[in-house]
This record gives C-alpha cells, sequence and structure tokens, in this order.
C-alpha cells in the first residue's frame, strides 16, 4: 500500500510539474544602488522595502531587470534564498554628474541589465550580448542572454536600448535617434535572426525606449520586417497607455516574441502592475506575461 501511495505522489508531482507556467516579467527599476544613499536615485531602506513589496505582488519566475548597478544590488530586493541572480559583466562607465547642469548633484552608478531566476528554474548563462553597446566609450547597456530549459526550451534576451529617441526618425539628424539605429540591425540580425535560424524560441524583453506599438514605427517595421521569410514578431505589450508614470504616457518597456514562443503564451495573459497611491519604487512599472512552460 504504501508504494501504491507514494507512486500516486510521484505521478501527481509530475503531473503538476508539467501544467506548471512561468511568469515572465520586466522592470526597470530606475537606478538601482547597491547601498542606501547611492546614485541618481538615492534610497533608503523603507524605500528598498517597498520595492520588495511590489516583487511579492508581482510573483514572477524570471525577471528582466535594467538600470541597476550589481547583482548587489538586485539582491537589496529580490531575495537570494529564492532568486538566482544574472547581471552583465560589462564595465560600464558610471561617475556621470546626475544632474549635469548641477556639479554638486552626486554622481551615477552602471546601468545594467540582467535578470533574477527563481531557484529551481533550470537556465544556462549565455554569453553578453555586447555588440549592442554601440558607443565609443562603452557607455551603452549591453544584453543579457539566458536559456531557460524544461519540457520546453526558451531563449530570452534583457535589453536597454538607446534612450531619447522614443518616436522621433531614426534617420533625422538627432544623435541618440541615430545611435539606435545603430542598434536595431544589431538586434534583430545578430539576436533575433541568429535564433530563429538556430530553431530556438525566443523572447527579447526590457526597456526598448521606443514606442514600438505607434502605428507605423520605423524601429518596428525595420525590426518586424517578415525576413529572413517566417519570422514573425509580436509586442504583447498592450497597446492602451502605459499607466504608470506621466514621464511615460506611451509604453516604452516591451516584451517581444517570435512565433514559437508565442505559441507558448497563454492568452490575455500581459499585465502591467502599478502602484498604489504614494508608493514609488520605480519610474517604471513591471510588465509580465505567462507561458505554458513545463
Amino acid at each position: 500500500m504504501f508504494r501504491i501511495l507514494l507512486l500516486i505522489a510521484i505521478l501527481c508531482g509530475a503531473s503538476a510539474l508539467q501544467a506548471r507556467d512561468l511568469r515572465i516579467a520586466a522592470w526597470n527599476m530606475e537606478h538601482l544602488a547597491e547601498h542606501n544613499g547611492e546614485g541618481c536615485r538615492p534610497r533608503q531602506d523603507q524605500d528598498y522595502e517597498s520595492a520588495r513589496k511590489y516583487v511579492r505582488l508581482l510573483d514572477a519566475d524570471i525577471i528582466a531587470v535594467q538600470e541597476v548597478a550589481s547583482p548587489g544590488a538586485v539582491a537589496r530586493i529580490f531575495d537570494p534564498t529564492k532568486y538566482n541572480i544574472e547581471v552583465a559583466t560589462q564595465d560600464l562607465r558610471a561617475g556621470y554628474e546626475c544632474d549635469r547642469n548641477n556639479p554638486n548633484s552626486g554622481k551615477s552608478t552602471p546601468q545594467l541589465t540582467g535578470f533574477a531566476i527563481r531557484k529551481g528554474i533550470t537556465y544556462e548563462r549565455n554569453s553578453d550580448f555586447e555588440a549592442l553597446d554601440v558607443s565609443k566609450n562603452h557607455s551603452l547597456r549591453t544584453g543579457v542572454d539566458i536559456t531557460v530549459t524544461g519540457q520546453k526550451i526558451v531563449r530570452l534576451l534583457s535589453v536597454h536600448l538607446k534612450a531619447s529617441c522614443p518616436s522621433q526618425p531614426l534617420t533625422g539628424d538627432k544623435r541618440d535617434c541615430q545611435t539606435l539605429l545603430k542598434q536595431q540591425p544589431i538586434l534583430e540580425e545578430q539576436w533575433m535572426e541568429a535564433r530563429y535560424r538556430a530553431g530556438e524560441a525566443f523572447i527579447v524583453l526590457g526597456d526598448f525606449n521606443r514606442h514600438l506599438l505607434t502605428k507605423g514605427d520605423e524601429f518596428w517595421a525595420l525590426t518586424n520586417d517578415g525576413e529572413p521569410a517566417g519570422l514573425k514578431l509580436k509586442s504583447l505589450s498592450a497597446r492602451k497607455e502605459a499607466q504608470c508614470t506621466k514621464k511615460y504616457p506611451k509604453r516604452i518597456d516591451h516584451i517581444v516574441v517570435d512565433d514559437r514562443a508565442n505559441a507558448m503564451v497563454k492568452a490575455n495573459s500581459f499585465q502591467v502592475l502599478t502602484f498604489a497611491n504614494g508608493d514609488d519604487p520605480s519610474d517604471h512599472c513591471p510588465i509580465s506575461t505567462t507561458i505554458k512552460f513545463y
């Protein structure tokens, strides 16, 4: 009898694992420093606790993070006993004045990308996608690249693209837009198309700093151009406004999937976690979706 009960328990456990979904999220954490009082968004203990509250509410399994100074900074928010932490290894230029018009405003911390991954999830850290740093002074963020494995396999890339060109023509005179235009084919051809040719489902998520969902957006048209034949992309992010802060009335954070990954996505699972009145853990709200993975 004991053996029969044990077998039933094992089978039920296997069934539960097979049925498990993964919640995948992205969150730009706005100059998240490792120590109190540091950087362009100096925080105190209560500020870190406020952010931890939203981590609990988000309840995501994998979170792509941006604007984090170090693995230690991420560990202030994501309990390292519950999450594995992966942060870009680049030596990103830091130390500029937080307010360039005020030399006494304080120094910035690095703004790196990364992931917090719930323990128990099997994954592999791939080489950082360094090609996204098209600057001459190492001032742009590289991407962090992981492969998550279970009954299915999906590749995830956390990105933070060039700021200050949310909707302007990429081919115009604005230098920020010219920089974003340099990043676009690198992201598309060297990462997205490489994943497609390898037969890998993929998700690119994070801060694109671009209104991809605006009709006729140039960056999106160049990226989702149908080449190579059969590669189709979709931004899961809802077209409605960002519902987070007045600073970003239109969405610049996105979860972009190819057809293979989109087949895993649970219908209508895209969510924006907004902050309660008086709470201000970041100038970006976390976004998430759920995939049928195990």
